[in-house]
């Protein structure tokens, strides 16, 4: 006779399901997409190209939820494609749609991320403070015209970012996206001028090859057709003065391996009632010659009592013992506080940094070596943080001397950190950095330091309205969740 419960494991109806376990390189991948709120997009079958971002990942029920910026016409079921700009990098896996909804989808989380770029050659960075623009037509009297600012160049084509579009007949303003603009339309009329260190200016036709909306700003990746050879010389030059080659591979991606560092030691102290082995090496010396002096304190003591109980009763041989106790239990209680009394507090600066700072992956070693950290100030602590940021392997630790400088040395598409330790008061402060981001073309994150005892309510809602991302108080702090927080803000942590 089969019971209820062995019926339904036969017949693999039990409600106990296998729980999927998602590839943690993938999953690693999506957590860092989503933090940084990475561009995304989904491709179907008919190769539409719909833009969108990472709202929320579920690991147990394998899902994937997306906010979307067009409309995505697809059923149940249906095989996508679904690709992310991770690092300049552009990852694809293959999914499946679970649930479409006006702006949000759901799909499977990929099982796998490959390396899909389009270039096959090198390409050049162009910053946009250089103001290489290009001007394309998809014809004279009738089509659209697009103007804006160029991004990336290489020999066979280029990344535009949109600045204006309007129909050429009617001269109306229009928003691109993909229902206006398809992949492989022909543009026969493409002008690109300022390139840097260069004086031509080239003249072609291209094709789109795609269309990405991020925060409804508007990408385009254009290729050339039939360039001249004169232009392709000038494309050479430029691009091998600034060499950026392409990945050969994706790099492998450790899943959450700071959070688990920082977790473990917790629960050893938690459960075990032990303590870390890096806090035991550090303050291990500190312990023995504390307990050392306490017990020779103690040893003092009762020496001194011994005397002056001799001194006082030297005949009656009775009773000392008797007075003698208490006193011991008096010592004893007060080797034990001195025992429980907090320890001195470990070294700060470089030796607490060296302790406990984890060993960086593989991915995030990449990653310092493309952030640009600007310290400016005259905070004696920033010496001791840039020769810090230069151990740990950030190649761009720049220490300007005026705001004309931090211009200058502003990083590209805002990859980077730019630390204030002015010395002001608060609202100085605020002030400075403001106009600073207002005179940078990409955004970076802003720390600011003031001077001592400013900060209050008003003060960090005023920061936040100003786009100051993190405000410390002074005096500057080195400490490991200073670096944390940084590393975490440029999209490392």
């Amino acid at each position: 006779m089969i019971t209820g419960g062995g019926y339904m494991a036969l017949f693999g109806s039990s409600k106990e399901k296998q729980k999927h376990m998602a590839n943690p390189i993938v999953m690693a991948y999506l957590e860092d997409a989503q933090m940084i709120k990475s561009p995304a997009m989904l491709i179907d079958s008919h190769k539409n190209e719909i833009p969108c971002n990472i709202s929320m990942i579920q690991e147990e029920s394998n899902q994937l939820h997306l906010i979307l910026h067009a409309n995505l016409f697809a059923d149940k079921g249906v095989k996508v494609a679904f690709v992310v700009v991770i690092d300049n990098m552009r990852i694809m896996g293959s999914s499946k749609i679970q649930e479409v909804r006006p702006g949000n989808a759901i799909i499977d989380i990929p099982d796998s991320f490959e390396l899909s770029e389009r270039r096959k050659k090198q390409r050049a960075k162009v910053n946009p403070r250089e103001g290489t623009t290009a001007t394309l037509l998809s014809g004279l009297f009738d089509g659209i015209g697009i103007t804006g600012l160029i991004e990336n160049l290489s020999e066979t084509g280029f990344r535009v970012k949109v600045e204006k579009a309007i129909e050429i007949k009617s001269e109306k303003k229009i928003s691109i996206s993909s229902r206006n603009l398809k992949v492989g339309q022909i543009f026969p009329i493409v002008k690109i001028s300022k390139i840097p260190q260069t004086i031509a200016t080239i003249e072609c036709g291209g094709k789109v090859i795609y269309i990405e909306v991020t925060n409804g700003v508007s990408y385009i990746g254009f290729s050339f057709e039939e360039l001249k050879s004169e232009f392709v010389r000038v494309l050479e030059k430029f691009v091998s003065n600034r060499n950026s080659p392409p990945p050969t591979s994706l790099p492998p991606r450790m899943r959450k391996q700071k959070e688990t560092t920082l977790v473990d030691p917790v629960s050893k102290t938690s459960k075990d009632g032990e303590e870390l082995p890096e806090e035991s090496e550090l303050t291990g010396k500190s312990k023995n010659v504390a307990s050392k002096s306490t017990h020779e304190s103690a040893k003092e003591e009762k020496k001194e009592e011994k005397q002056e109980a001799a001194k006082s009763s030297p005949s009656s041989g009775d009773t000392a013992p008797a007075e003698k106790k208490p006193e011991t239990q008096e010592t004893s209680h007060t080797q034990s506080q001195s025992q429980s009394q907090p320890q001195p507090s470990a070294p700060t600066g470089q030796t607490s940094h060296a302790a406990k700072r984890p060993e960086p992956t593989p991915l995030q070693k990449l990653k310092r070596r493309t952030r640009t950290i600007i310290l400016f100030g005259e905070d004696d602590t920033l010496d001791h943080l840039e020769k810090t940021f230069q151990s740990e392997g950030y190649a761009k630790v720049i220490r300007p001397q005026s705001l004309d400088e931090i211009f200058e040395s502003a990083p590209q598409g805002g990859a980077g950190i730019l630390l204030l330790s002015l010395g002001m008061p608060v609202e100085n402060c605020i002030d400075i950095a403001s106009s600073i981001l207002a005179h940078i073309a990409d955004p970076i994150p802003i720390v600011v330091i003031p001077e001592e005892g400013q900060i209050t309510v008003g003060a960090t809602l005023d920061a936040q309205k100003a786009g100051i991302s993190m405000l410390l108080p002074g005096p500057l702090k080195v400490d490991d969740a200073l670096f944390n927080k940084m590393e975490e803000l440029m999209g490392i942590g």
